[in-house]
């Protein structure tokens, strides 16, 4: 096990020992392991929505360099459109 040591304000070392105790934890690192992996876990949902997103949204096609040309152009088209 790794130990680390943090600086909190006195406020959310309050929070933390409130939680810690309505939640029927060991301690403050028990509680602060669970929210790390709560939000692992929705970062990995997260993006494995966004995966599947681009999956569904259309058939695929090559992305080589005149694909990369043309975007770049589009982009660049744009934005000098939003500029004038």
């Amino acid at each position: 096990m790794t130990h680390i040591q943090i600086s909190l304000t006195d406020e959310v070392a309050k929070i933390i020992d409130r939680e810690v105790k309505a939640r029927g934890l060991a301690g403050p690192g028990e509680f602060i392991e669970a929210l790390v992996l709560q939000e692992s876990t929705a970062s990995r949902t997260a993006i494995d929505a966004l995966i599947l997103e681009g999956l569904d949204s259309g058939p695929a096609f090559p992305v080589d360099e005149e694909w990369w040309e043309r975007k770049r152009a589009e982009l660049q088209a744009r934005l000098e459109a939003e500029m004038a």
